[in-house]
């Protein structure tokens, strides 16, 4: 016999709802303020200097700053205090630290001002870091790279962070940047630097042709189509977005790898992955889907899911309907699988190869300066004024595959600072040792060429 339930019985349930909260419950705390930018600029508060170098980014997380490119993201986490920089008074006048004495930092990384877990990368325990005294009563900030080893090469990045009596009369306050001030004239150069997909996109499109992969799928990129893709640094943590005849279409991994059904089938198509996923329409909102422009109005959108054993919307890819249908299904059909070592994996965008004969004559190296880089060491009044430059060095090579006792050959245009900046970033370059097949080795003093060029140019 069923017992029925009575108002008793409800208002017990009732009681021990109640007393099942706990009594000293509170809610987490909100997301720390976020700014995000596109260099170059220079970035400072009373205390320090930040480069952000051209094809790079600031992020700014409460109380960590990022400079992310392609390459490495250097992180920077200040005073263990998501408030850090909106405390500060915005005067910039200088602090106590008159230089930086990096020292490895060893243990969890302090996050009272729980921060981390917004922007991980570089600061977590399995990272190198360096921590560095601010001056005065303050904590010293702990700086982490995706690229840091421990090795002397870590001094590249931190040399990006200097103390505030070098910082350029145009920098940008951290202070202002972080509370978003349109008011003041310093707030004012600030907000037209604000980009808000700057932290997770580079600023730039690849443009094909070329081949783009993700997830363990690829496809052509072909000649007047372009790419926004996330920072490679940042893995695929954001998607990918086509724009082809006129469509957006959205390309976004979820994490694991697909596979073929069948790994003996070199033809196998993607598509054939749609037994175990699914593809929906949906009619027009009224409004553009997520992935449409600001104000676009789209009739309706495709979504399509790939599945791969059991992990489900593995990989996810949408675009308009309507009579931009025909764009969207004819990429489906260029989909392959690709292997992570596939050499036609991340050629979107890359410039036209040198010339054989060329590059036999050329030095053999395994390491140069990135964008980011010469973005930085440019000379800062020849890029306000638009000029390009080249310089050709001619430097010792040292037993480490390293550069010493550079000296510039040539220089043009000269009197601007190329040559200088040419100096600067001979440190990045890094040859080629000697094969153990081939026990030629590199000669004693190389001679080569180093281009700056302005995005304009």
């Amino acid at each position: 016999m069923k017992t029925p339930i009575t108002f008793a019985s409800y208002a017990a349930l009732a009681a021990c709802s109640i007393h099942a909260i706990p009594a000293q419950a509170t809610l987490p705390p909100p997301a720390p303020p976020e700014y995000a930018a596109y260099g170059p600029l220079q970035l400072c508060s009373n205390r320090l200097v930040i480069e952000i170098g051209q094809d790079e980014a600031v992020h700014i997380v409460g109380d960590i700053v990022r400079v992310i490119n392609d390459r490495e993201i250097l992180a920077i986490k200040f005073a263990n205090d998501r408030y850090w920089f909106s405390k500060e008074d915005g005067s910039l006048a200088p602090g106590k630290a008159k230089s930086f004495k990096p020292k490895r930092f060893f243990g969890p990384t302090p996050d009272a001002g729980n921060t981390l877990s917004y922007a991980p990368h570089g600061l977590q325990a399995q990272n190198a870091r360096y921590s560095i005294a601010l001056g005065g009563e303050t904590q010293p900030m702990i700086v982490g790279a995706t690229a840091f080893d421990g090795s002397s090469s870590d001094q590249r990045l931190l040399d990006r962070i200097r103390p505030v009596t070098e910082q350029a009369p145009d920098c940008l306050p951290l202070w202002y940047a972080i509370r978003k001030d349109s008011e003041s004239e310093m707030g004012k150069r600030v907000k037209p630097n604000w980009y808000r997909w700057a932290d997770a996109y580079r600023q730039v499109l690849d443009e094909g042709p070329g081949f783009y992969c993700t997830g363990g799928i690829g496809f052509e990129v072909k000649a007047g189509e372009k790419i926004r893709r996330p920072w490679r640094s940042l893995g695929h943590s954001s998607p990918a977005f086509v724009e082809s005849s006129g469509t957006s279409i959205k390309f976004e991994a979820r994490g694991k790898s697909i596979a073929r059904l069948d790994p003996q089938d070199a033809n196998e198509h993607p598509m054939s992955l749609l037994r175990k996923s699914e593809i929906t329409y949906f009619p027009s909102r009224g409004v553009g889907p997520p992935y449409a422009q600001e104000g676009v109005r789209e009739a309706g959108s495709w979504n399509v899911i790939l599945d791969v054993n059991g992990a489900s919307r593995a990989m996810e890819i949408s675009f308009p309907a309507s009579e931009k249908t025909g764009a969207g299904f004819n990429f489906l059909e260029r989909l392959q699988f690709v292997d992570a070592s596939d050499p036609r994996c991340g050629k979107t965008g890359q410039p036209p190869l040198q010339d054989p004969e060329q590059a036999a004559a050329s030095p053999k190296f395994i390491r140069v300066p990135s964008t980011a880089d010469i973005g930085i060491a440019y000379p800062r009044a020849a890029f306000r004024k638009g000029l390009s430059g080249s310089v050709v060095l001619d430097c010792a090579s040292e037993n480490d595959g390293g550069l010493a006792d550079c000296r510039v050959v040539s220089e043009n245009p000269a009197g601007h600072g190329f040559g200088l900046a040419a100096l600067r970033l001979s440190r990045n370059y890094r040859l080629e040792p000697p094969s153990t097949q081939n026990s030629s080795r590199q000669p004693d003093r190389v001679k080569f060429g180093l281009n700056f060029t302005t995005a304009d140019n």
